[in-house]
């Protein structure tokens, strides 16, 4: 057994004597966390189920819809778990009073940083996967998959959990070895303006058009590059019928428009736009 492995199972097994030591009021503090944990998990996946089973009951958007949401939400326990394993391994690696302990120990360098690293994954982590169980086990059986399905579902949440954390503490050994002082609130305040300005950049930049549509200098929707390519006009208005001719759908004359104005040859004007320079083509005008 490695070193850091050692460790860990120390740990683990002051956690276990200090859980089942014999003292009063220790058998009503089990119980009570046994209620809340089952409840929490239980509660939870009655809840995924519904909105999952609601969600796939949608005919044609259903599934659409679900594995939209799925992704989104996915995503967003991503970002989660990368800040969270950010700011705690800054005072699990760098600013703990234990570091300086463990450092007078024998134990090489690796280990201590492995053993910490998996303490730090283990903190940050945990909540997620609580949530993340009855999350997997409700879209199981929402979808009606097989038991092969649902292990290999609960085997992903390991390596979901893995990478946003490698990626955390990797971007945090590349800041402190630019900011040798970082502090934690130094630490906040650059998550914060990052935030910020990933927000703006999504707003200006995550819809059709980009930043041109935001600043209204592009115009809506843009014609597509096969017909600029083919010399054919984007959008083209069809005249009205000559003064005095009845339209072919039987309707009213063109001469006669709302008001009692003549809308003839004579008043209507072709708006044919180009695809490459938004301008209206340049000629003699009727």
């Amino acid at each position: 057994m490695t070193p850091s492995l050692h460790l860990i199972a120390l740990g683990l097994r002051s956690f276990g004597r200090r859980v089942w030591e014999p003292r009063r009021g220790r058998a009503l503090q089990l119980a009570v966390g046994l209620c809340v944990l089952s409840l929490f998990l239980g509660g939870g996946y009655l809840l995924f189920l519904r909105v999952f089973t609601y969600l796939g009951g949608l005919e044609s958007i259903g599934r659409p819809l679900l594995f939209r949401l799925l992704m989104s939400s996915f995503l967003t326990f991503s970002l989660m778990l990368f800040l969270s394993n950010l700011v705690t391994s800054l005072s699990t690696l760098y600013q703990s009073p234990e570091i300086e302990y463990l450092l007078s120990t024998p134990i090489p360098v690796a280990e201590l940083f492995r053993y910490r690293f998996y303490q730090n994954l283990f903190f940050s982590t945990w909540a997620t996967m609580l949530l993340g169980l009855p999350l997997v086990l409700a879209l199981n059986h929402a979808l009606r998959a097989g038991p092969w399905h649902l292990l290999l579902s609960l085997a992903l949440l390991v390596p979901f959990v893995l990478i946003p954390a490698f990626l955390a503490v990797l971007a945090l050994m590349a800041a402190v070895r630019l900011f040798p002082g970082l502090t934690l609130r130094q630490l906040l305040s650059g998550l914060l303006a990052a935030m910020a300005l990933a927000s703006g950049a999504f707003f200006l930049l995550g819809r059709p058009g980009g930043i041109w549509s935001a600043a209204g200098c592009w115009p809506s929707p843009r014609p597509s590059a096969a017909r600029c390519a083919s010399g054919s006009p984007a959008a083209t208005t069809s005249p009205p019928s000559p003064r005095g001719s009845a339209p072919a759908h039987g309707g009213p004359s063109a001469a006669s428009t709302a008001g009692g104005r003549s809308t003839g040859p004579s008043r209507w004007r072709a708006r044919t736009w180009c695809c490459s320079c938004a301008t209206p083509p340049s000629g003699p005008r009727a």
